[in-house]
């Protein structure tokens, strides 16, 4: 991923030099610099959840593992459909995708409480549990980028700069 993303960086900067891009040719190539920015996070934030989960040695809770799929689906539903946007030009593709962080937060907030407060209760008997909220912030994060992918299809097709603030739990 980091080779691909420096190849699309060194691309967008290749046009900018030869081709003067003004307008909605300078967006497209701003957009490419900005999403594959994302991009790169998002495998930064796979390699750290597959080094986790490398690590994690006891079975899980059957609790604690739903938790963390539901928070991988929505994770993966919301790049899938982000990357969709992108690929479609769909700004109305794109709001689905911010739409769909409320339902992210929720799901972390109640995965990162639950899980918490498992680790109180079971302490040593469930460290997994710990390794398990670290995942949990990884794949919140991905919800992240994957809005910011679909905030900058907002841009690219309006030329209109929208960002979401977030109140962050951790």
């Amino acid at each position: 991923i980091d080779d691909m993303i420096v190849d699309v960086e060194d691309k967008c900067i290749l046009l900018i030099a030869k081709q003067q891009p003004i307008a909605h040719d300078l967006r497209v190539i701003a957009t490419g610099f900005k999403i594959s920015t994302d991009i790169e996070r998002i495998g930064d934030h796979a390699f750290d959840i597959a080094k986790t989960v490398a690590s994690v040695k006891e079975p899980l809770n059957p609790d604690c593992k739903r938790w963390i799929e539901d928070l991988g689906t929505c994770a993966a539903s919301m790049v899938r459909r982000a990357v969709k946007a992108y690929r479609d030009k769909s700004v109305q593709e794109a709001d689905e995708v911010r739409k769909m962080d409320k339902q992210m937060d929720e799901i972390f907030e109640h995965t990162f409480y639950a899980l918490s407060d498992f680790v109180t209760k079971e302490g040593a008997r469930q460290k997994g549990a710990t390794q398990l909220l670290f995942i949990a912030r990884f794949l919140e994060r991905i919800g992240d980028h994957a809005v910011n992918i679909a905030e900058w299809v907002i841009y690219l097709e309006t030329a209109e700069r929208i960002h979401q603030k977030k109140n962050r739990l951790i």
